[in-house]
C-alpha cells in the first residue's frame, strides 16, 4: 500500500501537513476529510511510482540523519515491532520533512512486498552502495538488527565511527587485549578521491576449503572476472563452513596489496564481512550481479 503526502486545511482555515498510506489518492483524500480536514494537496510517495518517485529519488540526508535513523530503526526492531509498525513510528519521529518523505516511501515499498534492501535502491543518494548490500546480507540471514546496529552504533560513541563498519575478513590478527566485537576506534575522514581508489567488486565464491592449523582462516577461490580466478583467504571459519560460502557472491576488494601469511600462502584482495568473528554477516552481492561488477 502506498504512502501519500498530504497539505489539508482545518476547519479553522489552517493548514495542516502530514503522512498516510492509502490504496489511491481517492481513498487518501477519504480519510483526509473523515478526519475533519480539507484536502488540499495529495501526492503519492511510494519509491516506484512514477507520479512521486523520480522526485524522491533526489531527496539527500545528512550523514548524522541517516545515522540517527538507522539506530532508531534497529532499536524498534530489536524491541520487538514489525518492520511497518517501525517505520509507521519513525515517520510520527521525523525531525522534517525530507525525512518523512523517505521513511514513507520507504514503507510503502516494504508494505508492497520489497525487501528493505531493495527499497533502499530508490535512494540511492541517501543509502550508499555497501549500506544497502549490508542490509541485504542481514535480512538474508536473518540478522538485520545485528547489521543496523553496527552500521549506526550507540549515540555515546563518536560520530565519526557511524560509516559502514568494514571488518577485515582477511586480517584475523587482531590487536592484544581488544575483543571481536571491541567497537572501532575512529577514523580520520579520508576524501572522495581516497575512497575512489578503493575497487570494491563482485566476487563469485568457486571453491573454498580449510587452511591446515588455522582455526579461523578459509581458503577461497573468487572468480573477479579476470582470466585468472584469485585466491582469497580469509577469517571466516568461525560462522561459516567451506560448502556454505561456495556458490556466494561476496564483495571484494580487489585492488588490496597482496598479503603473504606463509608458507606459500598469499592472500589476493579482502572479503567484506562485519560483526564479531564468530557471527559475521557478508557483504553480499545479488544472483544478478556478474563477477567483477564495480561497486559504484
Amino acid at each position: 500500500m502506498p504512502g501519500f503526502r498530504y497539505q489539508a486545511y482545518t476547519i479553522e482555515g489552517r493548514l495542516h501537513k502530514g503522512v498516510l498510506e492509502a490504496d489511491s489518492a481517492r481513498q487518501a483524500r477519504s480519510i483526509i476529510r473523515d478526519r475533519g480536514l480539507t484536502p488540499f494537496r495529495v501526492e503519492v510517495i511510494a519509491a516506484n511510482d512514477p507520479a512521486g518517485g523520480s522526485r524522491f529519488r533526489r531527496i539527500s540526508l545528512s550523514a548524522g540523519e541517516l545515522t540517527r535513523l538507522t539506530r532508531s530503526l534497529a532499536s524498534l526492531i530489536e524491541a520487538g515491532l514489525t518492520v511497518e509498525q517501525s517505520f509507521n513510528a519513525l515517520i510520527e519521529q521525523a525531525e522534517n520533512e525530507r525525512e518523512r518523505q523517505v521513511l514513507a516511501a520507504l514503507r510503502g515499498e516494504v508494505m508492497a512486498g520489497s525487501t528493505i534492501a531493495s527499497a533502499l535502491a530508490a535512494f540511492p543518494a541517501v543509502f550508499p552502495e555497501l549500506y544497502r548490500t549490508l542490509v541485504a546480507a542481514g535480512e538474508a540471514s536473518g540478522q538485520l538488527t545485528r547489521v543496523l546496529a553496527k552500521l549506526a552504533p550507540p549515540k555515546s560513541e563518536p560520530e565519526a565511527s557511524a560509516a559502514p563498519e568494514k571488518t577485515s575478513a582477511t586480517a584475523p590478527a587482531k590487536a592484544q587485549g581488544k575483543p571481536d566485537d571491541a567497537p572501532a576506534e575512529p577514523s580520520a575522514p579520508i576524501t572522495y578521491d581516497d575512497f575512489a581508489r578503493v575497487e570494491l567488486r563482485v566476487g563469485l565464491v568457486t571453491a573454498c576449503e580449510r587452511v591446515p592449523k588455522k582455526d579461523k582462516l578459509l581458503r577461497l577461490t573468487v572468480d573477479l572476472g579476470e582470466p585468472t580466478a584469485r585466491t582469497i583467504v580469509a577469517g571466516l571459519a568461525q560462522t561459516f563452513t567451506p560448502e556454505a560460502l561456495t556458490g556466494q557472491r561476496v564483495v571484494v576488494v580487489a585492488n588490496l596489496a597482496p598479503r603473504d601469511f606463509g608458507k606459500g600462502l598469499v592472500s589476493h584482495g579482502m572479503v567484506l564481512a562485519t560483526g564479531p568473528s564468530d557471527a559475521l554477516v557478508l557483504a553480499t552481492a545479488p544472483e544478478t550481479a556478474a563477477p567483477g561488477a564495480r561497486l559504484k
